[in-house]
């Protein structure tokens, strides 16, 4: 504790990081992807699984 660090982050700031919910099919390998604007919840959450049911009947 109080030691600088040997390497400088390159973990992006708060801001610039990008996140998303993802799913991958076992069976064909395809993948389902959304872009989040902010953080997750369970608006968010619910938003991905209709996505999926509406693209993956």
């Amino acid at each position: 504790m109080g030691e600088p660090d040997l390497v400088e982050p390159t973990s992006p700031r708060r801001g610039e990081r990008a996140s998303y919910y993802s799913a991958v099919c076992l069976e064909t390998g395809e993948v389902e992807v959304m872009e989040l604007e902010g953080n997750s919840n369970s608006v968010t959450s619910a938003a991905f699984l209709r996505q999926l049911r509406e693209r993956h009947t």
